[in-house]
């Protein structure tokens, strides 16, 4: 969406011990632009923990309740990603407390690396991040057909 506030960068931020992390300042501005103060955080396929601002998390969910549920692939799908989500408001220092299953589940520990991927954002631990795809070839191949 043009003129619209996107999340991008990698920044990493510490996890301090109960779980709270501060949100990127670049990323708080996106979501004060935005009007938020929730965040929707759930775990993804990948060992990372997916984030939306509320109103794009509305959004996702009518993205993936049109999922058919006689397909077992997606049925699995929607039930992995929407029953790990979680509401995250931030607090007056811009931080989250991510939930320790979410934590869990994104090996994450003492450092937390955001990734902006304009409309959400991903938390990896830096340990499992991977800057360079290992496929590329693979990508540049599908990629040909939209871009």
């Amino acid at each position: 969406m043009e003129g619209r506030p996107m999340f991008r960068g990698r920044y990493t931020h510490s996890i301090d011990a109960k779980g709270r992390v501060s949100i990127p300042s670049k990323f708080r501005e996106v979501i004060n632009g935005r009007g938020q103060t929730t965040l929707m955080v759930t775990n993804d396929l990948d060992p990372c923990l997916v984030v939306f601002p509320m109103e794009q998390w509305i959004e996702e969910e009518k993205r993936i309740q049109s999922l058919p549920n006689y397909v077992s692939q997606a049925l699995q799908y929607k039930r992995f990603y929407i029953s790990g989500a979680q509401e995250c408001p931030l607090d007056r220092q811009g931080r989250i407390l991510i939930p320790p299953s979410l934590r869990e589940h994104a090996q994450l520990n003492r450092e937390a690396l955001f990734v902006g991927l304009l409309e959400k954002f991903e938390i990896w631990s830096p340990d499992l991040w991977k800057p360079r795809p290992e496929n590329v070839e693979d990508i540049r191949r599908v990629l040909q057909q939209y871009l």
